[in-house]
């Protein structure tokens, strides 16, 4: 989760789309869990607690995020003609990380890479009832998502996913889950 500094919206959003998208490609190419990539930035956050923020940013990996997934040096000079050093300076005057969060894909439509430039996700933050997680999931998976197989194929829909949260997790956080869905812009 991120916010913009004071009057640096435009110019993160040029670099998501030009500069990010490139190191993400190469990235994505040199580790081989590295299965996704997105950002989208945030048309309404609601009234809920810790929303203070512009952008999303997402990376998706087969299994377990690694320990450090720090960008080299020789991706972010091909990239951006930097180093990664020089580049997390230039991030730091544009944007602060707020909030980190690990999800796991439990039901959907479509692998993770199904996103494109311009789509529109609504996202829907769920509080699963206490001892009652195995069975939304599982519904989640045998129930909702033949049917939103038919919705993606009749084409009411890009996408649509539910993901477990795993990090930071518990009573004292706001949701258990999110289900997202995705339309073409």
């Amino acid at each position: 989760y991120l916010k913009t500094s004071p009057g640096q919206a435009e110019a993160y959003r040029s670099y998501l789309t030009t500069t990010a998208k490139k190191i993400f490609q190469e990235q994505m190419a040199a580790t081989p869990s590295l299965l996704a990539w997105s950002s989208a930035e945030m048309q309404f956050n609601g009234t809920e607690p810790g929303s203070d923020f512009d952008f999303v940013g997402a990376s998706v990996y087969a299994g377990p995020p690694p320990e450090a997934s720090a960008l080299t040096d020789a991706i972010a000079q091909k990239t951006a003609g930097m180093s990664a050093a020089d580049l997390a300076k230039k991030l730091a005057s544009m944007r602060t990380i707020v909030g980190t969060e690990i999800l796991r894909q439990r039901a959907g439509t479509t692998a993770p890479a199904g996103l494109g430039d311009g789509d529109y996700r609504v996202i829907a933050r769920v509080r699963v009832t206490p001892g009652m997680a195995d069975e939304y999931y599982e519904t989640a998976k045998t129930m909702a998502e033949p049917m939103m197989q038919a919705r993606v194929a009749a084409g009411d829909l890009k996408s649509w996913s539910v993901w477990s949260r795993l990090f930071p997790a518990g009573a004292g956080t706001s949701y258990d889950a999110l289900t997202v869905m995705s339309f073409t812009a």
